[in-house]
């Protein structure tokens, strides 16, 4: 599965022959870095299966302690919600990407009739779209005001 190929992937990083062309050494490393995050979310959560079992057994072991029985509940709880978060994630990173996903975009804004309120309405849109370009991270270039 995705694992196996990102595995696959890895080795051929170390490749000479990939290493010696430049083309198929950067598809190689974009091929990967698209698997990263859903191996690195799946490892995750696999060991959060591991550590969840162990925390059952805890629990079961703990016997009439009722201090460790709460501990052992508390960390179950924890994993748990851990698990759901990291499951929603893996979801997510599964879906298909658009392959319009790396491209630029050019967002054109005018006013329209309406006179001075729409360019008031405009310049306040101009503003929200700067500001959630600003909060996503991305580069923003004004070309004309």
């Amino acid at each position: 599965g995705i694992r196996r190929s990102y595995q696959a992937l890895t080795e051929r990083l170390g490749d000479p022959d990939v290493i010696a062309d430049s083309k198929l050494l950067m598809k190689v490393m974009s091929d990967r870095s698209k698997s990263e995050d859903v191996v690195t979310a799946f490892e995750e959560y696999s060991g959060l299966s591991e550590e969840l079992t162990g925390a059952k057994e805890l629990f079961q072991d703990a016997g009439d302690d009722p201090d460790m029985k709460e501990m052992a509940r508390e960390e179950i709880k924890e994993i748990e919600t851990r698990m759901d978060e990291l499951e929603a994630e893996i979801q997510i990173l599964l879906l298909p990407k658009d392959p319009n996903d790396d491209r630029n975009v050019m967002l054109e804004i005018r006013a329209g009739t309406g006179g001075s309120e729409a360019n008031i309405f405009a310049g306040d849109l101009l503003d929200v779209y700067r500001k959630f370009i600003s909060e996503q991270g991305w580069k923003a270039t004004t070309i004309d005001s």
